[in-house]
């Protein structure tokens, strides 16, 4: 199965912004280039900040997770259950991975 039959076969939306929500089981025949998605220095401690906080609320518990992330076509969104903070990758359920150079945005979901 590639991202083309996927693509047709799930309930995609798109919200105000022109922001694709993909299915968190979609994430995993995304492809991510390997530049860096942001500029700004603040931006970039901004997510590291966040990273470190989702790092230590994980061994609370399970986290539900938004994340505003771009691959090769855009900029698109996950609503996810997070299970681990790696180095380089966040890693969602189930078994999914979203390089951390990619994501824009975390944000955490009651």
């Amino acid at each position: 199965m590639d991202w083309s039959s996927l693509k047709n076969q799930a309930q995609l939306e798109r919200n105000e912004q022109g922001i694709l929500t993909v299915p968190q089981d979609v994430v995993a025949f995304l492809h991510f280039p390997k530049q860096e998605v942001l500029r700004l220095r603040q931006d970039l401690k901004e997510r590291t900040d966040i990273l470190g906080y989702l790092m230590s609320q994980l061994n609370a518990g399970i986290l539900h997770v938004s994340i505003l992330f771009e691959d090769i076509a855009g900029a698109k969104k996950v609503d996810a259950t997070l299970t681990a903070v790696l180095e380089n990758e966040l890693v969602i359920y189930p078994h999914m991975r979203i390089p951390i150079h990619r994501i824009k945005r975390i944000q955490i979901r009651e």
